[in-house]
Parts: C-alpha cells; sequence; structure tokens
C-alpha cells in the first residue's frame, strides 16, 4: 500500500492564492464582456432610432457627450452624401438634426492634444465639445469661438 503524500502549507497556500487570482481575472472578463455587450446593445438601438426617424443613412461616428445634458452623438451621411450631425438626448427630449455644413467644420477648431471632437448641446445651442487627456472645451458651432 502507498503512503499518501501530504501538500506542504506553502503548496497549499500557493495553490489557494493561484485560484483566488484565477477566479479574479474571471470575474473580470466576465463583467467586461457583459458590459461591452450591453453598450453594443444601447448603441445598436440608438442606430437604429436615429436611422428611422431622420434621413441618416452612413454612420461615421457614435459617442455619449455631456456638456449641461447628456446626449447620444452621431455624425455621418445622408442617401444623397449631406454631412449631418444627429443628437439624441439621454432623458426624454427631441432628436436634433443639424447639417454640418452649417456650421464651422470640426477640424478647424484648435486641437492641440484632442483626443476627440463631438458635437453636442449646450445650454439649447448647437456646440462643438473638444476633449483632452485632462479637460474639455465648448465651441460654439456656428462661429467657433470658445463658449
Amino acid at each position: 500500500m502507498r503512503k499518501k503524500q501530504k501538500i506542504s502549507l506553502a503548496d497549499q497556500i500557493m495553490i489557494g492564492s493561484l485560484l483566488v487570482v484565477f477566479a479574479g481575472f474571471l470575474a473580470y472578463f466576465i463583467y467586461m464582456g457583459v458590459a461591452i455587450q450591453r453598450l453594443e446593445s444601447e448603441r445598436n438601438q440608438i442606430v437604429s432610432i436615429a436611422k428611422s426617424k431622420t434621413d441618416l443613412k452612413n454612420i461615421d461616428t457614435f459617442n455619449i457627450v455631456t456638456t449641461d445634458k447628456s446626449y447620444y452623438s452621431l455624425l455621418g451621411t445622408t442617401a444623397s452624401g449631406e454631412k449631418i450631425g444627429v443628437l439624441l438626448p439621454k432623458a426624454k427630449g427631441a432628436i436634433s438634426v443639424i447639417k454640418l455644413s452649417d456650421g464651422v467644420g470640426m477640424y478647424s477648431l484648435p486641437q492641440k492634444g484632442a483626443t476627440t471632437i463631438d458635437l453636442a448641446l449646450y445650454k439649447g445651442k448647437t456646440v462643438w465639445e473638444v476633449n483632452t487627456k485632462i479637460d474639455f472645451k465648448i465651441y460654439d458651432f456656428k462661429t467657433g469661438k470658445e463658449v
């Protein structure tokens, strides 16, 4: 008959620690998968609403912007090739459709260190929100001047 070998206390602690780390990684990846799936589902729903209620056909950018309120901001083109922006409030409210040719282009704004440039509404006016790693600035859509 063979003798059973006992696992040392140090080995037990190492195995337990590795199991805890593995469980942590597994929980993290499951959490991130659910979060990404929820965000994709929300994005698809917003895109569907925007396409059904506006002339938007192709979407170039989709972002969630927050100035004084939060909005879904979509930039794209219509079937005729006109560039438009569509703003849907996260809370209840009217959808805004903005012809991008009616204002200052996003690339004519100061962009030093910009990570994103998004169309938004601020106090009822259409604006460009220029985000950097440390802050953001708001520029009037019509004039390009900082608000």
